[in-house]
């Protein structure tokens, strides 16, 4: 069995918690495979930092939903210069 790392946390360590929680979530014994930590420790940094965690996802989520606004209003975009540009067509022919 390979010794727990006592030191601070890296940022590697921190980034790999935060890659890997959509996938584990809160089955903190998962994280020791891809981390050399006790399953102690990784539960205690997580209830440590659940605000940032909590601020993260939330962050992630506003983002993908200003995606999708942003797809949906330049899709309305397009059909409205389409449709513009139909009755301009249409106008001309008449």
């Amino acid at each position: 069995m390979s010794r727990v790392n006592r030191k601070q946390w890296s940022n590697d360590e921190i980034q790999t918690v935060f890659q890997y929680l959509p996938i584990f979530g809160i089955q903190f014994k998962m994280y020791t495979n891809v981390i050399n930590r006790s399953v102690s420790q990784i539960k205690s940094f997580y209830y440590n930092n659940l605000q940032r965690i909590r601020s993260r996802e939330q962050r992630a989520t506003e983002q993908q939903e200003n995606k999708e606004i942003s797809c949906s209003l330049s899709s309305l975009c397009v059909l409205q210069l389409l449709i513009m540009t139909f009755e301009v067509y249409s106008c001309e022919i008449n």
